[in-house]
């Protein structure tokens, strides 16, 4: 029972540390990126929203579509077979779960500028990133860690560049479906720019992470 209670504390802790780091990033990015007629309302609504939401949603898309399939790629020898899966597998339905929050947001507002939707989308990715940061804590980093050092070194590296890059990922996804809600009659190449382009940086770094590649990627997701 002892044990038990001092999991479901640390698993706590994890949480609390994870919303921290993410707050830190979502101050950044307010003071960092103003935008005009920018809602804390609605940066609250995509904040939360995919912290709470996008598990279940992503259960969706998995149980509705063949991404799951993609998964077992993802193990695969063959080079261009394990990338397909970190895209198709991890990057798309991951950025569709974010996107979802966006489009809920959208269906109750009217036209925002590309400029506030990256910002939207920036808050988005960054509740997103909880989920992985504290998955992360629980799940892999016991696993590869060697010592109480480098698993404190992972778990301090993972919620710090987890939100940020999700928030990355998601703020492109948010600044090109502004421009569709601009340009109605462009709107399917916009959204599937929206959905393809992060979803690409997406599964592309997850398959170099492990290289200096994957920090090329990452630099590029932010220029």
């Amino acid at each position: 029972m002892a044990s038990l209670g001092s999991s479901q504390k640390l698993l706590e802790a994890y949480w609390v540390i994870a919303f921290y780091f993410s707050l830190l990033w979502a101050a950044f990015f307010y003071h960092a990126y103003p935008v005009r007629g920018v809602s804390l309302g609605d940066a609250a609504f995509c904040f939360f929203g995919s912290t709470l939401c996008c598990s279940l949603i992503l259960w969706v898309i998995y149980s509705l579509t063949g991404a799951r399939f993609l998964l077992n790629w993802i193990q695969s020898d063959t080079a261009a077979k394990a990338w397909i899966g970190q895209i198709g597998g991890v990057g798309l339905p991951e950025e569709l779960c974010k996107l979802s929050i966006l489009a809920l947001l959208f269906k109750r507002r009217d036209r925002l500028p590309p400029q506030a939707m990256l910002f939207y989308g920036l808050m988005a990715g960054l509740g997103f990133g909880i989920l992985e940061g504290v998955r992360y804590q629980v799940l892999r980093n016991p696993e590869v860690a060697q010592n109480a050092g480098s698993y404190y070194l992972l778990n301090l590296l993972r919620l710090t560049s987890l939100p940020f890059l999700h928030a990355m990922w998601t703020g492109i996804a948010g600044y090109f479906l502004g421009f569709a809600l601009l340009h109605p009659e462009r709107r399917h190449a916009l959204w599937t720019l929206g959905v393809t382009l992060p979803a690409v940086l997406h599964g592309t770094y997850n398959f170099f992470s492990g290289s200096t590649f994957g920090l090329v990627v990452a630099v590029a997701t932010v220029l």
